[in-house]
């Protein structure tokens, strides 16, 4: 059967996600569990998405360029999953989507309305806009990533000097964020390559870290080395 565009998927009401959810997960014990906790259609979504081959490589990609991003920094990562059917019975998802949390003192600026460090609004740019370089790198355009692209734009904004709060220089400064993400992850092909061959696993966040050290370590450093230069 051929896969359905996810272009497709958007356009079908509630109702007809729910059939063709039900069509692909019939036979589980769990379907009436799981619709009775994906009524949402962007829930539905988020689950289907992982249904297509396609969006599954995809979704890997994309995380594991949050995932990088965040450890070469020095941000600490505290989870990272790839499928949104974990969602009703993990408190850390408030969606069914999948996800890379991350520990960021701006973000935790923002959601409590302050001020941060300008070097921690940086790195966390770079996070965010890690999962969709990584993305775009792989497949030439990035599909995921409307939340990132929504939380880098109101970081950016509530730390733009007032004298230079324009749509042109937050989009200049999310640029710069993409960019550098870009950068970090071509310089770190290999251990990028090793995360995303460890998650498709479904490894631990501890297993992804030891899975990106042995690949920079086969270089010649570790990563904590490569940081703290």
């Amino acid at each position: 059967m051929d896969e359905m565009p996810l272009r497709s998927l958007r356009e079908l009401e509630a109702p007809q996600l729910i059939s063709l959810a039900l069509s692909v997960l019939v036979g589980s014990a769990t379907v009436l569990f799981v619709l009775d906790k994906l009524l949402l259609q962007e829930r539905l979504l988020g689950v289907l998405r992982l249904i297509v081959p396609s969006r599954r490589e995809a979704v890997v990609r994309h995380e594991a360029g949050h995932f990088l991003c965040a450890y070469s920094l020095g941000v600490p990562v505290q989870a990272c999953r790839l499928n949104p059917l974990g969602a009703p019975f993990d408190p850390r998802w408030s969606e069914a989507s999948a996800g890379t949390i991350f520990l960021s003192p701006a973000i935790e600026c923002l959601q409590e309305g302050r001020r941060a460090d300008e070097d921690d609004v940086l790195r966390a740019a770079i996070v965010l806009a890690g999962g969709i370089a990584a993305e775009a790198l792989w497949a030439g355009s990035a599909e995921g990533g409307a939340a990132d692209e929504a939380t880098l734009r109101a970081l950016l904004t509530k730390h733009a000097a007032p004298a230079a709060l324009s749509e042109q220089v937050i989009r200049e400064r999310a640029r710069w964020a993409a960019a550098s993400a870009v950068l970090l992850l071509r310089q770190r092909a290999a251990a990028y390559d090793a995360l995303c061959d460890a998650m498709r696993k479904g490894r631990s966040v501890g297993e992804c870290v030891m899975a990106i050290e042995r690949a920079v370590q086969a270089g010649g450093s570790s990563m904590v080395e490569e940081v703290a230069k």
